[in-house]
């Protein structure tokens, strides 16, 4: 063994001394894997346990590049720390970092336990740590994490289910960012009619656990709210939006029924309408105005000649206008107003008009019956004295 470390050290030395070496260490004691001990390589036969160099381009030929190193073993190649191997290039090409048995082009190993790092980055300073490692808590709970090393937070977790976490250790659904109630969750809505047969969902401060009828809904708490809200469709195409009323401090567990009970609103596939239990828009303006004491009404003869000239009223869309740009909800619930108060003012204006003509017509007829009883009253009198 002495005999076969000295030779190597030879040879280590000669390799960095000269030029075109190519040298070995070969014992058939150590078990060679053929009974030569030497193997070709682009036109060089070179020992199956060697360490040297040589050009790439083969012999005969005058080199226009530098010479490789080579490091050969037939069975493969240990590297040794403190008596202990710790890395491997088995004789397949796989490499091994702490394993002696890779199963991989690269093997990597840390049998550190919880929180131990396989991989770790460190920033240009030094001062900060980052890391990659597969965590293990049992046996079918394994996470790869990617993470802050100094303090172990986790910055990006895909847990044993396949489950994606950024910024939280435990996903509950497929996609999740953030914990506590300023988590947001891409996940599964399928599995049961209580949800239409929903296919993914968003969900702020809401995920799904579980698919079909044994899934639940979680939101968190944050001491005062445990609110949030989830957006999802259905196989169908439709679209839902539902609210997750807050009920106190704690987190929420929900059913599928309790989500579609708190839709507040869909929109249909068909046609693409929008129902809702309740809507508020907005406005600035609304048309009080209409009943200010200096407000011009335009006159009824004016609004007709406008109708008959343009075939709509004044102010309001034409039907073309909304075929082509749609409906301003609000606006257009302005210009109703407007019109409805308009009208009313038309009505007030008329019935005043008519009760003046009616007292106008109550005189009339009062002073014709009096006239009318003079002249009975005179005929009588003629009367009377033939």
């Amino acid at each position: 063994m002495k005999i076969t470390s000295l030779l190597f050290l030879l040879c280590f030395t000669t390799c960095l001394t000269s030029y075109a070496q190519l040298s070995a260490v070969n014992s058939t004691a150590a078990g060679a894997g053929s009974s030569t001990d030497v193997f070709t390589h682009n036109g060089y036969s070179l020992p199956e346990y060697s360490l040297g160099w040589y050009y790439d381009q083969g012999p005969g030929v005058t080199p226009t590049i530098p010479p490789f190193a080579y490091f050969s073993a037939f069975g493969g190649i240990k590297f040794f720390t403190a008596t202990t191997p710790r890395v491997l290039f088995d004789s397949n090409g796989n490499v091994g970092i702490g394993t002696m048995s890779p199963n991989a082009k690269l093997h990597l190993w840390e049998d550190g336990g919880l929180g131990a790092t396989a991989f770790k980055l460190t920033n240009r300073n030094n001062t900060q740590t980052y890391g990659v490692a597969v965590d293990v808590n049992t046996v079918d709970d394994a996470k790869f994490m990617v993470y802050n090393a100094n303090n172990n937070t986790p910055n990006l977790v895909i847990d044993n289910v396949g489950n994606i976490g950024i910024g939280t250790e435990s996903p509950v659904s497929l996609f999740q960012v953030d914990d506590g109630c300023t988590k947001a969750s891409i996940g599964d809505a399928s599995g049961t009619a209580a949800l239409n047969y929903g296919t993914s969902y968003l969900g702020f401060n809401a995920s799904r656990s579980g698919t079909g009828s044994t899934s639940s809904w979680l939101t968190n708490g944050d001491g005062i709210n445990n609110g949030g809200g989830v957006m999802y469709s259905s196989i169908f195409g439709d679209m839902y939006f539902a609210i997750i009323p807050r009920t106190g401090g704690s987190g929420q567990t929900l059913s599928d029924v309790n989500i579609a009970s708190n839709i507040a609103m869909k929109i249909n596939h068909n046609d693409g309408a929008v129902y809702a239990k309740k809507i508020y828009v907005q406005l600035t303006g609304f048309p009080d105005y209409v009943f200010n004491r200096d407000y011009q009404l335009m006159p009824l003869a004016q609004v007709k000649s406008y109708i008959d000239q343009n075939h709509h009223l004044p102010e309001m869309p034409t039907e073309k206008e909304v075929e082509t740009k749609g409906l301003d909800v609000g606006e257009m619930n302005k210009l109703l107003t407007k019109k409805v108060e308009e009208l009313t003012l038309y009505l007030i204006d008329l019935k005043a008009e008519k009760e003046q003509k009616e007292r106008e017509q109550e005189t009339l007829i009062k002073n014709q019956e009096s006239r009318l009883k003079l002249l009975e009253e005179k005929l009588e009198k003629i009367i009377s004295k033939n």
